[in-house]
């Protein structure tokens, strides 16, 4: 049984439930029912509607009539449309990420990829997923625009699982951090353009391999 303190339990459990979709244990068309929910967690069911009810509104999940509360499944072409809205919001983080960034913002990024690469001689596919997401909050933040980074806030929950699909790929790991080393150094030289192509490449390579495993 999970336990968790009473304040922002709902939103607790919402975290939790998120994670462990990153971590594989939840799949796209899982049902989650509120009475296994209630025993796992060891709570009531009220504080179990609101995470569900959280999670809906980011898409996580979805809502079947007379049928339950499912793991959001999306179709093809609503993974490319989650994509190509997020690495747009991301081109324009970049944008302000090179224009304002500072030393010590730098050293953060960089700190990131390094650790990165730490993972990567374990194989270790959550570690490294975890730093994309923590560097990725980061260029978010690096814009100074609240707005988007509330945006980024409440879409990033949508492509999480296609994110680890995609890590999952063969030889992933190591394009991943590669891709991410030279998004990080053009920010450094603070070459928008070659930030820009850096992560469109990678657009490029995640939605092949999408195409393939949803073919």
């Amino acid at each position: 049984m999970v336990h968790f303190e009473h304040q922002t339990l709902s939103q607790r459990i919402a975290d939790s439930l998120t994670t462990r979709l990153v971590e594989g244990d939840l799949k796209p068309g899982t049902r989650l029912t509120e009475a296994s929910l209630v025993e796992e967690y060891g709570t009531s069911r009220a504080p179990i509607r609101e995470a569900l009810y959280i999670l809906e509104k980011s898409g996580v999940v979805e809502r079947q009539p007379r049928k339950g509360v499912f793991v959001k499944q999306y179709s093809k072409h609503e993974v490319r449309e989650i994509y190509d809205v997020a690495y747009r919001l991301t081109e324009i983080a970049l944008k302000k990420s090179v224009d304002c960034r500072t030393p010590e913002e730098i050293k953060t990024l960089k700190k990131y990829v390094e650790e990165m690469e730490q993972a990567l001689e374990r194989q270790n596919r959550k570690r490294i997923y975890l730093l994309v997401e923590d560097l990725h909050e980061t260029l978010f933040h690096l814009s100074k625009n609240s707005i988007l980074i509330d945006l980024y806030k409440t879409f990033s929950p949508k492509w999480t699982t296609y994110r680890l699909i995609t890590l999952s790929h063969s030889n992933s790991l190591n394009r991943t951090v590669h891709e991410y080393r030279q998004v990080v150094a053009a920010i450094e030289e603070q070459d928008y353009e070659k930030a820009v192509n850096a992560m469109a490449e990678k657009e490029e390579r995640v939605l092949r391999i999408l195409d393939r495993i949803m073919d």
